[in-house]
This record gives structure tokens, C-alpha cells and sequence, in this order.
């Protein structure tokens, strides 16, 4: 994650992609590397989705910053549902007030991510987000050598 933070930074200082572009069209090979490696990362570290997506998509696919997070949005929704299903299928169970508070208050936190967004050049937009992935990964890192790690189910 300190990888994907520090090119995405260097990345967001030298483009200038503000305008729209057509989206790249990468080999299959390149794409499903890349998408197998995030999902290791995911299933390893228990942590991921945008934290890896939208790097992989722009430092490896060359899709530009807001192109990239609207993409691992989407990407994140189809693993989420195929989770949930592989949840309910596995007769866990759902707390639903928990579940339908945090969607409710992400939904509202991602419409105003938009607005304030859309306002930004790409560049302070790509560095925002490197300094995001950098503070995750501290988080991590610290929580995992000095505080033990999550609690335990």
C-alpha cells in the first residue's frame, strides 16, 4: 500500500487528465494479473477494495484518478453482493439496522465525495488519495506490530 500511495502521488503530480479520455482498453492477461493479485492482497490482508482497485487501475491500466474510482465503485458493489449472497447462503446472520445505517451514511458520505470532488483538479484529487492509502497503511502497520492486531471474533 505504501507502493501504490507513493507512485500514485508521483503519478498525480506530473498528469494532467482532468479532461475525459476514452477508457483504455488493456490486454485480458494484464487486467486479470492484476485483479488476482488485488484479490490476494484482499483475502491476505483482509483489507483492499478502493485501497488497491483504484491504484492498480490507474498506475497499471493507466485509467485516469475519478475514471478509476468509479470503476472500483462498481467493482467493490458486485463483490459486495457476491458476498452477501455467499453470506446468506451460509445462513449467517444479518444484522440489519447495523447494516442498513453504515449503506445509509456511506451513501450520503460518497453523494457529498462527489459534489466536493467533481471540484478538485485531478492532481490534488490523486494526491488526497495517496496520502489516504499512506495513512491506511500506517494504520496497519501499527495496529499489527504494536497493538495486536483486530480483536478477535
Amino acid at each position: 500500500m505504501a507502493l501504490a500511495a507513493t507512485a500514485t502521488w508521483r503519478r498525480a503530480g506530473t498528469t494532467k487528465d482532468d479532461t475525459v479520455k476514452p477508457c483504455p482498453t488493456p490486454e485480458l492477461r494484464r487486467v486479470l494479473l492484476a485483479a488476482t493479485g488485488v484479490g490476494v492482497m484482499t483475502g491476505f490482508f483482509g483489507v483492499g477494495g478502493g485501497f488497491l482497485i483504484v491504484p492498480v487501475l490507474t498506475l497499471r491500466l493507466n485509467m485516469c484518478l475519478r475514471r478509476a474510482v468509479a470503476t472500483s465503485l462498481v467493482i467493490i458493489t458486485l463483490t459486495g453482493l457476491v458476498a452477501l449472497a455467499s453470506h446468506v447462503v451460509a445462513d449467517s446472520s444479518l444484522n440489519l439496522s447495523l447494516t442498513a445505517s453504515l449503506a445509509g451514511a456511506t451513501a450520503i458520505g460518497a453523494v457529498a465525495g462527489t459534489m466536493v470532488g467533481r471540484r478538485l483538479p485531478q492532481a490534488i484529487l490523486g494526491r488526497a488519495f495517496a496520502v489516504v492509502v499512506l495513512s491506511v497503511a500506517v494504520f496497519l502497520l501499527v495496529d499489527t506490530l504494536l497493538l495486536g492486531g483486530p480483536p478477535a471474533a
